[in-house]
């Protein structure tokens, strides 16, 4: 990441107009184009930022929080826009249950079409490949006026 982001900051800075996506493919090239002895010192970084993420994940389990670059805790007001707010697990589990408590949706006149029509289509070659035979069926469908498929209404 820190090699991403630092070649991302440089080709920016070269084409202003060159998309995120564009920039983060030349970095991946970049990054397989490159030796390893290049490649330690990002290496090194990465590292260091794994021992400093796990010193702060022991501290948060210990404590509650952890101490951030300036000293300040985790915890503190003026740090909430650095993180992300996660949802209460009761409020998931609301969301959950209010998802199981839903009937299910209706079934489209289409879907009981294609699901008539693919039996049809099997009986004669069952072999036959479902992505070729929902091509089929929508091909089919589209063709029909509104009198046939009134009938799956």
């Amino acid at each position: 990441m820190f090699f991403n982001t630092s070649f991302v900051k440089k080709a920016r800075e070269q084409d202003p107009e060159l998309k995120n996506s564009d920039a983060f493919k030349l970095a991946g090239q970049k990054w397989k184009e490159m030796s390893d002895v290049e490649k330690a010192v990002f290496e090194k970084m990465a590292d260091a930022d794994k021992v400093r993420h796990e010193k702060q994940v022991a501290e948060r389990e210990k404590k509650g929080f952890f101490l951030l670059e300036d000293k300040s805790k985790s915890t503190d007001p003026q740090n909430a826009k650095l993180f992300k707010p996660k949802k209460a697990k009761q409020a998931i589990d609301e969301e959950e249950e209010a998802k199981e408590l839903q009937p299910k949706r209706a079934i489209s006149a289409y879907i009981y079409f294609s699901n008539e029509y693919r039996e049809e289509l099997l009986k004669g070659n069952p072999d036959y490949p479902q992505k070729e035979i929902m091509a089929a069926a929508g091909k089919k469908w589209s063709e029909m006026d509104e009198s046939h498929k009134a009938k799956y209404l």
